[in-house]
């Protein structure tokens, strides 16, 4: 395997590696994939067509994309300083909103899609 594809490998293994490292870390990620979970298994049972499973899809890495992102930026200013500053709490809170963001728009979209099943299931 030559130098470059070692690399790439490399790369791989440090993304699945920060993944599972934020997973292992926080909560609010955790939660995020029992959610993500529990809409796959929802998306079987209520057998979704190809476009319904697309917007799922889309909108679960956007959810877990945002909590990563938010993530990292902790981090990122946790390293930059201990002490409490307002751009330090800035940045932290605008990336905790954004994930609040996507997280609501997932439950509209939760809704759009598993709403009317739902209540068809029930009838």
């Amino acid at each position: 395997m030559d130098s470059k594809n070692r690399s790439l490998l490399s790369s791989f293994g440090c993304a699945i590696q920060g993944i599972y490292q934020a997973f292992q870390q926080e909560a609010n990620l955790r939660i995020h994939f029992a959610a993500a979970a529990l809409a796959l298994a929802a998306g079987f049972v209520f057998k979704l067509a190809a476009g319904e499973w697309a917007i799922l899809l889309l909108t679960i890495t956007l959810v877990i994309f945002a909590e990563l992102i938010n993530t990292a930026l902790e981090a990122n200013v946790n390293l930059a300083t201990k002490k409490q500053r307002p751009e330090a709490k800035l940045a932290k809170d605008a990336a905790a909103g954004a994930v609040l963001l996507t997280a609501l728009n997932a439950v509209l979209i939760g809704l759009l899609i598993f709403g009317a099943k739902i209540l068809e299931f029930y009838r």
